[in-house]
């Protein structure tokens, strides 16, 4: 996918030589460089062998037209700079406009002729090629790229090259590195009265209370219209007259207002030949419970990673906040320990409703949780590979 630039830009996808990845600037003689050369030394020899005049002649002007492509293709890159424009959050697996200004800041004579652009990263190659300018200009150049993974994304320096006029000689010169930028990781929407319901249910236990308990939330919750049931809604929510009416089952759906705090465990664990595939899907599935908390600002949300060194991070809901935790979630580093040491967690975060996301199978960490926290925890994994998003709360 791409987006429009200016007529006298043409957008190339790679680079047109990789050999000139080098500091400052850089000469690199191409193929056609080589062959004319080539063919340059074999007719002055043939015309020095042959005592043939035209020939030697026509030697001394092509290799004439060589020294002039060399000193007209450091004049293009005089005064051409370039940089890379701010952008907005990236995140994994999802188009984003990737930007870049080039900047003619010195008047040419003739303008500029034939000057590209180069920009790679770990997942982008993109290049842009500059037919003809006649004055000092500035150009945004853009186009869409797609990051694949979350975390740091490394980037090559920006790189200038031409060819100019006749394309038998290339210089280049590499501009400034940048700090690499971050990467979020890739999100999914909720199906969120289900999976919440269902995490009110599971972190409030089987006291004696429950059944009132259940009610009260239900009168607290705004009711919304009917649809068909599906996966992981409760049999309580079916609409009995309509299922009748229709031949399928009907749910009444409703539209919870009491939006609650939520501490949440995120366990990186890649041990007992756990792939980092199913680390990611943990870490996307962490990300999209903390967007959709977000959705509600000024609750207490807090966020423990039992990394090799357990953190917790607290705060409320908004904007900056979700920027910090989702900041935290790419930089999360896989761990294969099989003890964990568990954080210590003070009043009131320890006495939220707390959900453990982890891919152990059989581990005592939800026990060891519950024994810190003093009351249950909900344990949740990613979706399996036959499951698909949005993600369905398991089954209440």
């Amino acid at each position: 996918m791409s987006v429009a630039v200016p007529e006298s830009v043409a957008v190339l996808p790679t680079r047109p030589d990789p050999k000139l990845m080098r500091r400052g600037i850089g000469w690199h003689v191409p193929r056609e460089g080589k062959l004319w050369i080539a063919a340059t030394l074999l007719l002055g020899f043939a015309g020095w062998y042959k005592h043939i005049n035209m020939l030697l002649l026509l030697a001394y002007l092509m290799l004439s037209l060589w020294g002039l492509n060399f000193w007209l293709v450091r004049r293009q890159l005089r005064g051409v700079t370039a940089r890379r424009l701010p952008i907005g959050p990236m995140t994994a697996e999802s188009p984003i406009l990737w930007e870049a200004e080039l900047q003619l800041r010195e008047e040419l004579p003739g303008g500029w002729h034939g000057v590209g652009l180069e920009d790679r990263g770990a997942d982008h190659a993109v290049g842009w090629f500059l037919f003809h300018a006649e004055e000092s200009d500035t150009l945004s150049l853009r186009q869409f790229i797609t990051p694949q993974r979350r975390g740091p994304y490394p980037m090559q320096p920006l790189f200038l090259w031409s060819r100019y006029p006749f394309g038998l000689i290339q210089a280049g010169v590499e501009l400034a590195e940048e700090r690499p930028r971050l990467v979020w990781p890739k999100m999914h929407e909720l199906q969120r009265e289900s999976f919440r319901q269902w995490l009110i249910r599971t972190t409030r236990g089987d006291g004696g209370n429950d059944s009132r308990e259940r009610r009260r939330s239900m009168h607290q919750a705004d009711f919304h219209g009917l649809r068909p049931f599906r996966q992981g809604d409760s049999p309580r929510w079916i609409h009995w007259r309509s299922t009748a009416r229709r031949g399928e089952l009907i749910v009444r759906e409703f539209e919870d207002t009491r939006a609650f705090d939520l501490l949440l465990i995120v366990d990186p664990w890649t041990g007992d030949g756990a792939s980092l595939n199913r680390l990611e899907d943990l870490i996307s599935l962490a990300a999209s419970i903390v967007r959709d908390w977000s959705r509600d600002p000024g609750l207490k949300l807090g966020l423990v990673i039992l990394e090799s060194t357990p953190t917790l991070h607290t705060g409320r809901t908004g904007a900056e906040w979700l920027h910090h935790l989702l900041d935290r979630l790419a930089n999360v580093v896989p761990t294969t320990q099989t003890q964990v040491e568990l954080p210590m967690i003070s009043a009131p975060w320890g006495q939220l409703p707390t959900l453990l996301l982890t891919n152990r199978a059989h581990s005592s960490l939800r026990n060891d949780l519950e024994a810190v926290l003093h009351r249950p925890i909900a344990q949740l994994a990613p979706p399996k590979e036959d499951e698909s998003w949005p993600y369905r709360s398991p089954s209440v």
